[in-house]
């Protein structure tokens, strides 16, 4: 498995793996976090829509993800690789070829 992500992501050692993961899994917390502030702060309750909670983590809590993503892999030394893993996630979104 390790050397398939490390084919995959073309990165060099098992290390570089496991802060990759880490930040995927940081990343995830801190947006769990961030989400329930912002619904607190603008008062999101289990009777509002589903179409408006849908609507608000498509507007809010995805840009969110991407920018805490980037901040933790600065913060742990990956910048180089999340900046191009951004950049195809977002080529991916907008059906962009490269």
């Amino acid at each position: 498995m390790w050397n398939k992500l490390k084919n995959r992501w073309g990165i060099a050692n098992n290390f570089q793996v496991v802060i990759i993961l880490v930040i995927f899994a940081v990343t995830g917390f801190s947006t769990l976090y961030v989400h329930r502030l912002i619904n607190t702060y603008i008062g999101v309750s289990d009777e509002t829509s589903f179409f408006i909670k849908f609507l608000i983590f498509i507007i809010l809590i995805l840009p969110i993800y991407t920018v805490l993503l980037y901040v933790w892999a600065v913060l742990l030394g990956q910048r180089d690789f999340f900046t191009k893993f951004i950049k195809m996630k977002i080529r991916l979104l907008t059906k962009r070829k490269a």
